[in-house]
C-alpha cells in the first residue's frame, strides 16, 4: 500500500513540474465535427438566386447549369459573376470526429476478430480432442506457438 502511495504521489508531483495548459475546449471537434462544407463553383458562370432558396449557376460555355436547392448560408449575391473555384454556398452539417471514427473501427475490429477467434479457438479445441493423432498434435503445436507468442514479443 505505501509503494502505491509513492508512486501516486510521485506521478502528482511529476505532473506538477510540467508547465502545460490543458486547452480542454479543443477537444469537442475531435469527436463530433460541426464544420460546415463550402460548395465551390464547378465553373464559370453567373449566379442568380431564384423564388424560394434556389441559386441558380449558369455557365458561360453553354454547360447545364447547377441548381443548389439546400443551403444554410449564401456566399454570392444574385448576378454575381463566379469563376471555376469560388465559393456559392455553405452547408452546415454534422459528421463524426477522428476520435468517433476510431472507436467505431475498433469495435468492428473488436466483433470481427471475437467471431474468427471462437471459430479457430473451437476448431483448435476439437483437434485437440480427436482421436487422430495428426490432427492432435497438429493442434498441440499450434496451441503451443500460439499460447508462446506473447513471451516471444
Amino acid at each position: 500500500m505505501l509503494i502505491l502511495v509513492g508512486l501516486g504521489f510521485g506521478i502528482y508531483a511529476a505532473s506538477k513540474s510540467i508547465d502545460y495548459t490543458w486547452r480542454w475546449e479543443r477537444i469537442p471537434q475531435y469527436i463530433i465535427n460541426t464544420e460546415a462544407t463550402t460548395v465551390r463553383a464547378p465553373f464559370d458562370g453567373t449566379a442568380t438566386l431564384e423564388k424560394g432558396n434556389q441559386l441558380v449557376v449558369t455557365s458561360d460555355y453553354g454547360d447545364d447549369p447547377l441548381i443548389l436547392n439546400k443551403f444554410d448560408t449564401l456566399l454570392v449575391s444574385n448576378g454575381d459573376l463566379v469563376f471555376e473555384g469560388d465559393p456559392l454556398v455553405e452547408i452546415e452539417n454534422w459528421n463524426i470526429g477522428p476520435l468517433t471514427w476510431g472507436l467505431v473501427m475498433t469495435l468492428q475490429l473488436s466483433v470481427v476478430s471475437l467471431v474468427f477467434a471462437v471459430v479457430i479457438g473451437l476448431f483448435a479445441g476439437l483437434a485437440r480432442l480427436s482421436s487422430n493423432p495428426a490432427l492432435r498434435y497438429l493442434s498441440i503445436t499450434y496451441i503451443e506457438l500460439i499460447g508462446g507468442t506473447p513471451l516471444l514479443v
